[in-house]
């Protein structure tokens, strides 16, 4: 028992200290790696849903998905023609990743939800979120995921064990 309390208290001080290093961060400086990083996605969301609905021909919403995606890449494209402005405010980079998990889980709901393979991805959101935002941003974008995360998941149970 006392292995595990050591283990709680090294996990708690290190998750203080990435909020503490947080504060100096300048993360409005990641807005092209960003936008380069939503084109990507892009892509491979189009390629994937291509693949998955030729080719394993599994029959997906495609209307909704190409929708959702193409709000991905027409924000992208805003972002990208106005990043000198945005990038003179860090707030952006919030809004941009609160966007981007709310569309990535619409995604998720519409494809399977957190059975989908494609689920884990989710956790990239998370990784980018600790990388470029500040604490109380981080804080905020950990509580909105979180919630997205069990919507998603009840949904999918739901559907699944009752047929929805």
């Amino acid at each position: 028992m006392e292995t595990f309390h050591h283990g709680l208290e090294k996990f708690s001080a290190l998750i203080l200290k990435s909020f503490k290093s947080n504060e100096s961060a300048r993360p409005f400086s990641t807005l092209s790696e960003l936008i380069l990083l939503r084109w990507v996605a892009v892509g491979g969301q189009l390629i994937t849903i291509g693949v998955v609905s030729v080719v394993f021909s599994i029959r997906l919403p495609l209307q909704v998905l190409f929708v959702i995606v193409g709000i991905t890449a027409f924000s992208n494209l805003f972002i990208q023609i106005n990043s000198e402005n945005l990038s003179k405010n860090e707030r952006w980079l919030f809004y941009i990743l609160i966007a981007d998990i709310f569309l990535f889980a619409s995604l998720l709901g519409f494809t399977g939800g957190v059975e989908n393979p494609f689920a884990t991805f989710y956790l990239v959101h998370l990784a980018i979120g600790a990388m470029i935002l500040r604490s109380w941003q981080l804080l905020s974008f950990l509580i909105f995921t979180s919630a997205l995360l069990r919507r998603i998941y009840f949904v999918t149970y739901y559907m699944t064990h009752f047929n929805w």
